[in-house]
């Protein structure tokens, strides 16, 4: 089995693998999130993290395990390493500007856990990125998400975990 393998074809089945993984995962989340919530989205720009980082980790294992290959086919394996690499460093000093962040409060008013969530695209300068909250459990109140420069984008209202009309 492994002598039919080769770098290459281990790192088109790592990417085909993530991108399988998103196409299922990706609607299940998108019908289970409201409005607010980003969590397909955030899926997404992880899986692409998570499938650079393993391709960058395949282009080192593979360059040890398949020798052979890699003497003849070294700029296809140089190549993946290079390009995934400058992505991870891109990535990692970008990281150090994103203030992405959330906080969560939760209370327990006449007998009701009431969960608010308030989400930022910048923490320092308190740049509201969304509104959401929930009551014992199930999408409750004014749901409101906001554009970077403060203006309301979108605005639901729930009731019981429904949308109201």
């Amino acid at each position: 089995m492994l002598k039919s393998l080769n770098p290459l074809k281990i790192i088109a089945g790592w990417i085909f693998l993530v991108m399988i993984i998103d196409l299922i995962a990706i609607p299940y989340l998108f019908f289970n999130s409201a409005g607010g919530e980003q969590k397909p989205l955030i899926l997404l720009m992880s899986s692409v993290k998570i499938a650079v980082i393993g391709v960058f980790l395949l282009s080192i294992l593979t360059s040890l395990i398949y020798f052979k290959w890699i003497k003849k086919y070294w700029i296809v394996n140089s190549f993946f390493f290079l390009l995934s690499g400058i992505y991870i460093y891109q990535d990692q000093l970008g990281e150090n500007n994103i203030q992405y962040s959330f906080g969560e409060k939760v209370d327990s008013i006449n007998g009701n856990e009431i969960k608010s969530r308030i989400e930022y695209y910048n923490l320092e300068k308190k740049e509201i990125r969304s509104k959401s909250y929930w009551k014992n459990g199930k999408k409750d109140s004014v749901w409101t998400i906001y554009s970077e420069d403060g203006n309301i984008i979108k605005q639901e209202l729930y009731k019981s975990g429904n949308i109201a009309k």
